[in-house]
């Protein structure tokens, strides 16, 4: 007959091996969960350098003027990339308040004031003539492609975003699709009036919350253009 004694050493001898046992099995787990959440922090980190690249680091005018990624707030809202003009231009298109559009909002007499508005402070001046993408009263000024997506934009963005953004807020969302649609024209444009201190308003717009006086003494010490940045810019994207 086992003592008492022995039986409680032979019991606790026992529940020590479960123990170890049981920690082991414990351990593996983790580590293999840590291991789980590590590749997954690996793809997620690969698809946000997807959506946005670092941006590129050889001048100050093409970090403004050359937008990469996804817009925020509205740009998931409709699927838009900078780094794919064409898609989103045939999206921002549809919301165009005039026949170019395809109805899919209407602004109210105060909305479109907003729209004509902004939109007499913007062009495409880099392939039509038109000084202007809206006329005052806010119909079609120009009927290139990009001019519609602008106009497409600006539209949106008052009617689902209109107590968000002010009008120079506006104009410079429309400012940077443009520098997208016409990066060494816009660069170079943004450059010279960097350079004389004279700016138009969808380049002003552009600049805002920048420090024009730093960005002038740094392309007096480093001159950046389109044939000097790391890579050939295109003079036009996206069709008209």
């Amino acid at each position: 007959m086992i003592e008492k004694n022995s039986f409680i050493k032979i019991f606790v001898f026992i529940l020590l091996i479960y123990s170890l046992v049981f920690n082991e099995y414990l351990i593996t787990i983790m580590a293999r969960d840590m291991g789980s959440n590590q590749t997954m922090g690996g793809q997620i980190t690969q698809a946000v350098g997807k959506i946005f690249p670092p941006k590129k680091l050889d001048g100050s005018v093409l970090d403004i003027v050359l937008a990469h990624g996804v817009p925020d707030k509205y740009g998931t809202e409709l699927g838009l990339s900078y780094d794919k003009v064409q898609e989103s231009m045939n999206i921002m298109k549809q919301y165009d308040q005039s026949q170019y559009g395809k109805g899919l909002i209407k602004l109210n007499a105060e909305q479109m004031k907003r729209y004509a508005d902004i939109g007499t402070k913007i062009s495409c001046e880099f392939c039509c003539s038109a000084k202007a993408i809206t006329r005052e009263d806010g119909s079609a000024a120009c009927a290139c492609g990009h001019a519609i997506a602008m106009r497409g934009l600006i539209a949106y963005l008052i009617e689902k975003h209109g107590n968000e953004y002010s009008d120079e807020q506006i104009l410079h969302e429309i400012a940077q699709w443009k520098g997208s649609y016409f990066p060494a024209k816009m660069v170079q444009k943004v450059t010279d009036q960097i350079a004389s201190g004279n700016f138009t308003p969808d380049v002003a717009a552009l600049l805002m919350n920048t420090d024009k006086n730093k960005l002038k003494e740094n392309i007096k010490n480093s001159p950046v253009t389109p044939q000097t940045s790391a890579q050939p810019l295109p003079g036009q994207q996206g069709g008209c």
